[in-house]
């Protein structure tokens, strides 16, 4: 969880910077911002593991 949400923020940082350089449209910029941290969150929700049980020797 903690290493999707640096990669998150810093994509988030890259995406800020990149759209506050160039001319884009408005609609794009604020898509951009939106939808990047609703894609880092979505990630890491399917990339959590599921726990590990113990397995039974019993024969």
């Amino acid at each position: 969880m903690y290493s999707a949400a640096v990669v998150g923020l810093l994509l988030l940082a890259a995406v800020a910077c990149n759209v506050s350089m160039l001319p884009y449209p408005t609609w794009f910029k604020v898509a951009n911002l939106l939808v990047i941290p609703i894609a880092v969150l979505a990630g890491s929700r399917q990339s959590k593991r599921p726990a590990v049980t113990a397995i039974d020797d019993r024969v």
